[in-house]
């Protein structure tokens, strides 16, 4: 018997490798089929309808123009300031902005400060600009002006005016207290006065954005007692 279980061992060790090639080859037919069902099942995205393709850099290139004789026409020039920031230009609004992002303020000279100023300061809408297009430009405008060495006083003027101006677009009004938080953060001794008038002022919106703004000061112990007390009644009720 004990002849005959060792005769035996040869054929259990083939049956058990045949055993295990028979498994591995089943694994391997098998495992492509399961990876690819779902994307054969899978329905292939619609293309754009409009066959424009997002892209992470800007790819858009000036295409030069030539004429029937094979000369290079000249490139219209940019819009000065002055016709970007026209109520009448009728420019679009694109070409606005993109002139108004050209704006340094070191290069900026007084007359061009007081010109950008009185453009924040005008209620009107230039032609063909809606409300929102216009808060975009006039906030573009004030991040330059806000920056505008010796300019600061009067920048807080225009935008002490603009807040307190009640028939003025609200938005506006809100961006003037956040650049007025701007300037007194760079010179406190420009002050919160406006801040301090829209905590306590009748829109909530405005009290809001005040309220922020004053909170930071609180929390770097910049108020007395009595504003850390006006700060805290109009958290309550706000």
């Amino acid at each position: 018997m004990a002849k005959n279980s060792v005769s035996n061992k040869p054929s259990l060790r083939l049956l058990c490798l045949a055993a295990l090639l028979l498994g591995a080859g089943a694994a391997v037919l098998w495992w492509p089929r399961a990876a690819s069902a779902p994307s054969a099942r899978r329905t292939p995205a619609p293309a754009p309808r409009s066959g424009v393709v997002t892209t992470v850099h800007d790819s858009h290139q000036t295409v030069a123009s030539y004429s029937k004789t094979g000369d290079a026409r000249p490139l219209p020039a940019a819009p000065a300031l002055a016709e970007a920031l026209s109520h009448t230009s009728r420019l679009p609004y694109a070409e606005r902005l993109a002139v108004v992002h050209k704006l340094r303020a070191a290069a900026l000279t007084p007359a061009e400060a007081a010109f950008l100023r009185a453009f924040v300061a005008d209620s009107a809408l230039p032609h063909g600009l809606h409300i929102t297009q216009v808060r975009a430009l006039k906030n573009d405008v004030l991040n330059v002006l806000c920056l505008v060495p010796g300019e600061e006083s009067a920048t807080t003027a225009t935008l002490r005016a603009l807040f307190a101006d009640e028939t003025a677009d609200p938005g506006l009004r809100d961006y003037a207290l956040q650049h007025l938080a701007t300037l007194a953060e760079r010179d406190p001794a420009l002050g919160w006065s406006s801040h301090w008038a829209a905590l306590e002022g009748p829109d909530p919106a405005l009290a809001a954005t005040a309220l922020i703004h004053l909170s930071i000061l609180q929390r770097r112990d910049e108020l007395s007692s009595a504003e850390r007390a006006r700060v805290e009644a109009a958290a309550l009720r706000l």
